[in-house]
């Protein structure tokens, strides 16, 4: 058993003035990026999630990149699988996507624009707190973390590890885990999900664990994929 750090994820009701780290909200785009809209239905997505990974999550990316993550509410299926666990990505995997999901990781800019808040959720403020994580060594030769939602720390795996190569070469890195059935609350008006379990809330990837993986190098801010495990 040895022991490391990982930043508890936490949602408040308690949400400042164009705050970065939120559920639902104000997305924080690039200027040159839009709302993204689902391929299968034409509809925008939800805006489920964003977040600045501080240099103090200790995770490899340049500091205070931004994380975004919108899924489509009624196409609300698991993301694309783009090979076995070990392989190297296809070119521009993100475009062979089925479209129904978006996930960015930008670089920090000061050329952002902030756009209108998603109405179908609750809007939260996301706070971060540094926890000792105590390492679990499992009977197949690796160490699990805790199964909480965090940022850095070691991933608790529900079935064996992934690991993936990015299309320019890079490894393909972990930064972020949701547990199974994270929930982002919506509102009473908001449709509800096909597949969902609640009016209250919405799931991402049908309420799987959602481990978030990212280019080294960050070649593209859509070199991002989610791995999904229950």
């Amino acid at each position: 058993m040895s022991q490391s750090f990982y930043h508890l994820i936490a949602a408040s009701k308690d949400l400042h003035e164009h705050p970065r780290n939120t559920l639902g909200g104000r997305p924080i785009l690039r200027r040159d990026q839009s709302w993204p809209v689902c391929k299968l239905c034409g509809e925008k997505m939800l805006f489920l999630l964003q977040c600045d990974l501080s240099q103090e999550f200790d995770v490899p990316f340049v500091p205070d990149s931004h994380l975004l993550v919108f899924a489509c509410w009624q196409h609300d299926d698991i993301a694309t699988l783009y090979g076995q666990s070990g392989s190297t990505l296809p070119p521009s995997f993100w475009e062979q996507s089925d479209g129904h999901y978006q996930l960015l990781l930008n670089r920090p800019s000061d050329d952002e624009v902030i756009l209108e808040s998603d109405v179908r959720l609750i809007p939260h403020a996301l706070t971060f707190s540094k926890t000792p994580e105590q390492l679990t060594e499992t009977p197949y030769g690796y160490d699990n973390g805790a199964e909480v939602a965090k940022i850095g720390g070691a991933p608790c795996w529900l079935q064996d590890p992934e690991e993936y190569r990015c299309c320019c070469g890079a490894p393909m890195r972990y930064f972020c885990q949701l547990p199974e059935y994270f929930e982002f609350p919506k509102t009473a008006e908001a449709p509800n999900q096909p597949n969902g379990i609640s009016n209250n809330h919405y799931i991402l990837f049908l309420g799987n664990a959602v481990y978030f993986l990212a280019c080294e190098k960050q070649c593209s801010p859509f070199a991002i994929m989610a791995v999904m495990q229950n």
